[in-house]
């Protein structure tokens, strides 16, 4: 028999879903199976698998069940990497990240990640223990790529989550970018169209010329902000939500990202030094426009990532 007991950060969450996640060993069928035949109780009463719970409730599980294995508060303890930290307050931490560090960690969690240095951060300060929760971790609310610099926003509590989770999905969040493409657009501003169709097995998406085949909208507005030696620096603003956006666009548009070998021929950019894409998360802005709960008094608020080295560079004299 296992006994929780419900906290700030899973108050809200369905029971079948809270078990799912505090007792990982079990499958979602059995998860099920314990609950329809009662050997799941809330505050000792039959519950149901939508119940939601709410702080202070008791979770027992009338039967054996290995506890979720959560992060290691000893690995927690260890220095790492200083954090670039734009924004924190009690809900949220807003970071700058460096290219080359992944948002998430690798399926066997030995590589560094910005989660992990977070949680770390969190941890060392006092603001999070892994032994007061059932399981909630700080996480972040959306990812960039691993070679793509800039702002990350990282939710301190489950409430935090759901509602950036929230936003996100309906764009009340806005994001620009800054990146180096090859060529000079037609346009000096203007704003691309395209269907992308996502190939998980590939990690990479491809222009289609319709929605058909699961194929999605993505569309970005852009203004060419300096262009010299064949390449242009241009702020980019996404409109959709869409996996790797930017880098196919400008490459279906004939103006490949410097350094993208995903979805161009770098070849020449490797021998410039440019292994990977120039690109860099800017600006965030908490454009609410419906409630936002204790994010209220964050409605508006810009984040600005200072620009890497190659953008004032560029500005300057056309030099990366």
């Amino acid at each position: 028999m296992r006994t929780w007991t419900v906290g700030d950060n899973d108050a809200g969450r369905r029971l079948d879903r809270f078990l799912s996640k505090a007792a990982p060993t079990l499958s979602a069928a059995h998860v099920q199976k314990s609950i329809r035949t009662r050997r799941v109780k809330v505050d000792g009463r039959r519950a149901e698998g939508g119940t939601r719970l709410a702080a202070g409730q008791t979770v027992t599980l009338y039967e054996d069940a290995a506890p979720a294995a959560g992060p290691d508060p000893a690995h927690l303890a260890r220095p790492h990497p200083p954090l670039s930290v734009v924004f924190e307050d009690a809900n949220l931490l807003v970071l700058d990240k460096p290219a080359g560090l992944p948002v998430q960690p690798d399926g066997a969690g030995r590589a560094p990640a910005l989660a992990s240095y977070a949680q770390a951060y969190l941890f060392q300060r006092g603001d999070w223990h892994p032994a007061r929760e059932n399981t909630f971790a700080p996480a972040p609310a959306h990812r960039i790529d691993r070679h793509t610099s800039g702002l990350v926003l990282f939710a301190k509590n489950a409430e935090t989550l759901r509602i950036l989770t929230e936003k996100f999905r309906l764009r009340e969040i806005e994001k620009t970018y800054y990146c180096l493409i090859h060529g000079t657009p037609d346009a000096p501003a203007g704003t691309l169209r395209h269907c992308l169709r996502r190939d998980e097995t590939r990690s990479r998406v491809s222009v289609r010329p319709d929605r058909r085949d699961g194929a999605k909208t993505a569309v970005t507005a852009y203004r060419v902000l300096a262009g010299r030696g064949g390449l242009s620096l241009v702020e980019c603003r996404p409109l959709t939500g869409r996996t790797h956006q930017i880098r196919a666009q400008w490459a279906a548009a004939g103006h490949p990202l410097l350094g993208d070998g995903k979805y161009a021929d770098n070849r020449a950019d490797r021998a410039l030094g440019w292994a990977h894409q120039a690109l860099h998360a800017h600006t965030l802005t908490l454009a609410f426009q419906t409630p936002a709960g204790r994010l209220d008094p964050l409605r508006g608020r810009v984040f600005e990532a200072p620009p890497p080295p190659w953008v004032a560079a560029f500005a300057r004299n056309g030099h990366v």
